[in-house]
């Protein structure tokens, strides 16, 4: 019994202790956490290379810039950017989700977004790809201060137009 107890908390140690591919910090939100935390799973059948330059053409078809390029370490997209209104073409309530006030509608409408758009891809196999996308927000009001910021989660709408076009591209 106490070897059993001895592995499982090993194992809990070793997966606790791996590190995340970047530590996100974003206004309305009470700590740094890892991307890891926010991600959408995705499978791609791929391989990783094929995989990491369909999801990275996928980003210039959305018209995001990106900012993080690592083909070594499977990771693509956009650290940090601000926006207000419209993101990758898509209205901001439509792809955010930051609650909303009776007399203004959504947040994310009028609010000022502060965004991480990040793709993680990992080799499954010879002919698959893990992909998984992080796509979250911290919001502040346009004429208020960092005390009023709010979280804002994904809609899931941008993460699935990434891989429906990130797919299209492996066809």
């Amino acid at each position: 019994m106490r070897r059993l107890l001895f592995a499982v908390c090993c194992a809990a140690t070793s997966l606790a202790a791996q590190p995340s591919r970047a530590i996100i910090g974003l206004a309305g939100w009470p700590n740094k956490f890892p991307i890891e935390d926010v991600t959408v799973p995705f499978t791609l059948d791929a391989p990783l290379g094929k995989s990491y330059a369909a999801v990275k053409a996928a980003f210039a078809e959305l018209k995001v810039p990106i900012d993080m390029d690592d083909p070594a370490g499977g990771l693509v997209g956009v650290q940090l950017t601000k926006a207000q209104n419209r993101f990758a073409g898509y209205r901001m309530s439509r792809i955010f989700d930051c609650g909303e006030k009776s007399t203004m509608g959504p947040n994310a409408d009028s609010y000022r977004l502060t965004i991480v758009f990040l793709a993680l891809l990992d080799s499954l196999d010879a002919s698959h790809t893990k992909l998984r996308v992080g796509f979250v927000a911290g919001a502040v009001p346009s004429s208020g201060s960092r005390t009023e910021a709010l979280q804002c989660g994904s809609t899931g709408v941008l993460e699935a137009k990434l891989v429906e076009l990130a797919s299209a591209r492996l066809k």
